[in-house]
């Protein structure tokens, strides 16, 4: 598969996490809320969330705070993610000790292993 293509799907595999999660957990209005509150601020499609994970976790803060509300969605997403990548090892415990950048971290990996 050309690397173009590869990042296409893992892109796509990231999304739809980030959406499973947020909509079984949450319901599709906030999963709508969030993605167009990305691409209103950051100025890009929900589809590149996976390389711009910063910025995505951002957003959570913006719109849920720093504390409970937002843990809550971040800790959806990031065992989701985990789930779908299968990320079990030590490398489990050393993504999620980070609270504040949880997501970020989880896809920054995900990303990295397949590059």
């Amino acid at each position: 598969m050309p690397a173009s293509k590869q990042k296409h799907v893992l892109a796509q595999s990231i999304l739809d996490c980030i959406e499973r999660a947020l909509t079984l957990k949450f319901g599709e209005n906030i999963c709508t809320v969030i993605f167009g509150n990305f691409e209103a601020r950051v100025g890009i499609n929900r589809s590149e969330i996976a390389f711009h994970p910063m910025e995505f976790e951002q957003v959570l803060n913006d719109i849920f705070g720093t504390g409970t509300a937002s843990q809550l969605v971040k800790r959806s997403i990031f065992n989701e993610l985990t789930h779908r990548f299968q990320i079990f090892d030590q490398d489990y415990f050393e993504l999620s000790s980070d609270k504040e950048r949880i997501v970020s971290k989880a896809i920054d990996k995900i990303v990295r292993e397949v590059e």
